[in-house]
């Protein structure tokens, strides 16, 4: 053990660090390099899918909020097997709650849609309806 730790605590050999840093700062250079160009030839189509990608996410949690707030009471519960079980209150309740926070996270995704710098395309505009609904639904 004390052996490998030494090997292990020891200093890199001479220009054994260079043979692995040129290789990776060439490495570097290249997917640099490769980055610009794709970003030139290929500027807006991705930002656009992912604005149109996160505007659907905000649809669904904004569909999740209407189920949850159409879900009706559940029945009451007794019984020594169903000790501690939620009133018809408190489960109304929990899917308010739900509701609400399914709400905050549709709110979240519209603005962070409507930010995107997608200049044609996209669903920008669907994005800024969905935003303006929520906050007057919300009263923001």
């Amino acid at each position: 053990a004390d052996l490998a730790a030494e090997e292990i605590t020891a200093p890199p050999p001479a220009r054994s660090l260079e043979t692995y840093l040129e290789p990776a700062d060439d490495l570097a250079r290249r997917t640099h390099e490769g980055m610009r160009r794709y970003g030139a030839v290929i500027p807006w189509q991705d930002a656009a899918a992912m604005q149109c990608a996160v505007t659907g996410q905000a649809r669904l949690h904004e569909r999740q909020a209407e189920l949850l707030l159409a879900l009706p009471a559940p029945p009451p519960r007794s019984g020594p097997h169903e000790r501690g079980a939620w009133s018809p209150e408190a489960a109304l309740e929990a899917y308010r709650t739900a509701a609400e926070g399914a709400l905050d996270m549709a709110l979240d995704l519209y603005e962070n849609a409507v930010s995107r710098p997608v200049p044609s395309g996209g669903c920008r505009e669907e994005a800024a309806r969905g935003r303006a609904r929520l906050r007057e639904k919300l009263g923001r």
